[in-house]
């Protein structure tokens, strides 16, 4: 499978160490020594050239490229290679776009625009992603799927849990927000069929990923939260308005002056305080005692895990903080940070989904239900919607949920369209059926 990176920075040079691992990779950038550094280390091809130019694209083989990607540090440079590439023929072209302003959604992945597959916004996808860190904090497991529009959480039911000994259809959930499966002994069922929640049941829930985290902390007992956000940037300032949807209480601390004037009147239901959030005074000062985590997203690697480990001495139950070198998540972890991500992570995991692989994607494993969770994307080759009780599922195998191409959550009973993405818990031996069924709704008409 061949894949043109349209920018040799860091960002593309991460792309490109994923990705070179089982595809073809050719990267082209302008300046030399950005692409000497990133060939000295790995197995691709490098060409020098500007990317906003056809023949470029051309002479890299753009129209036979499975995916055409643009990370350079320029969102009209990314635009300008990405829709060239579609032009031309590749099979996917990918673009990143930092200005939050340019999306007319929320999310951090929007299709359709100049013709491109997909256009990532790095600061909502990091977003996202800590909003699912944050909601593992209430539930056994959380994973994303359908871009990020849709979550499913896992929940081992206590002696402790408000869910324990209740109707499984009366557990107060959010309303887009649904309890789908009651795993018992290792054995699913739909919810509707337990009339009563015992402690060992496994509880499988779908839904909005920011609505996840108050259905999760429903079930478990848990309430709204006070959040500190350290730093105003993209990232802080969208981490801080997700937030400011659910918690009791959101701060944010920016050191400079403008920027913190500015996320204010951005986003008014937050505490913004101009202050150095690396200072022990400052968060002494700020109340940091009580705050249940703490989120530190400044653009410095060092003053975010400062931050990190002086909030857990200072008493914060949970800290969470941003990566800017990738692959250092794990070590972060072992020093005691309780989640860590970064862009060149996320927006690499993103570019992965959305290579043109097979149609069926994810496998995590749903942990005492003997189910697996994965994600199927209807071929662009369903010309017309069909009814969804079209859709003959095996036995044993559940759908979880559905997300539309723009990544709003659909009614169950709507029609199928092309590039819908559908959410199904399987059992391991029932997967290639179910692929198999699925593969079939594209020649359906």
């Amino acid at each position: 499978m061949k894949v043109i990176i349209l920018g040799a920075g860091e960002v593309g040079a991460h792309l490109a160490r994923v990705l070179s691992a089982s595809c073809q990779v050719v990267l082209i950038d302008r300046d030399e020594d950005a692409l000497s550094a990133v060939e000295d280390g790995l197995d691709v091809l490098t060409m020098v050239g500007d990317i906003t130019h056809r023949k470029v694209l051309e002479q890299a083989g753009a129209e036979l490229a499975a995916m055409v990607v643009a990370v350079t540090g320029s969102d009209d440079a990314n635009l300008v290679g990405a829709a060239l590439a579609a032009e031309l023929g590749a099979s996917r072209a990918v673009a990143r776009v930092d200005d939050a302003s340019f999306y007319r959604t929320k999310s951090g992945v929007e299709s359709g625009v100049l013709g491109i597959h997909a256009v990532l916004c790095a600061a909502r996808l990091v977003g996202d992603e800590l909003i699912r860190l944050i909601a593992e904090g209430a539930a056994d497991a959380v994973f994303s799927f359908a871009r990020n529009a849709l979550s499913v959480a896992t929940i081992e039911v206590r002696e402790s849990h408000p869910a324990w000994g209740r109707s499984a259809l009366s557990l107060p959930l959010e309303k887009e927000c649904e309890l789908v499966l009651v795993a018992r002994d290792g054995r699913a069922r739909p919810a509707v069929e337990i009339a009563r929640v015992e402690v060992g049941d496994v509880l499988v829930l779908s839904g909005d990923p920011t609505r996840m985290v108050i259905s999760c902390r429903n079930i478990v007992g848990g309430e709204p939260l006070r959040g500190m956000v350290i730093g105003g940037g993209d990232v802080g300032m969208q981490l801080a308005r997700m937030l400011s949807s659910f918690e009791r209480r959101v701060q944010l601390i920016e050191r400079n002056a403008a920027r913190a004037e500015f996320v204010a009147e951005q986003l008014p239901s937050v505490n913004v305080i101009r202050g150095d959030g690396s200072s022990i005074a400052t968060l002494r000062d700020e109340h940091i005692q009580s705050v249940d985590y703490v989120a530190a997203l400044t653009r410095t690697d060092e003053v975010n895990l400062m931050v990190s480990l002086i909030a857990r001495d200072l008493g914060v139950k949970s800290t969470y903080t941003l990566v800017h070198r990738p692959g250092y998540e794990e070590i972060y972890r072992h020093l005691g940070v309780h989640g860590a991500t970064g862009p060149h992570d996320v927006l690499a995991a993103a570019v992965e989904r959305l290579l043109p692989r097979r149609h069926i994607k994810g496998g995590q494993e749903l942990k005492g239900t003997g189910l697996e969770c994965i994600e199927f994307v209807v071929p662009r080759s369903l010309k017309d919607p069909i009814p969804m009780d079209r859709l003959v599922l095996p036995p044993g195998v559940f759908l979880l949920g559905r997300a539309g191409s723009q990544q709003e959550l659909l009614n169950p009973q709507d029609h199928l369209a092309a590039g819908q993405a559908l959410v199904f818990a399987t059992p391991d031996h029932k997967m290639r059926e179910l692929e198999q069924r699925l593969t079939r709704l594209g020649k359906a008409n």
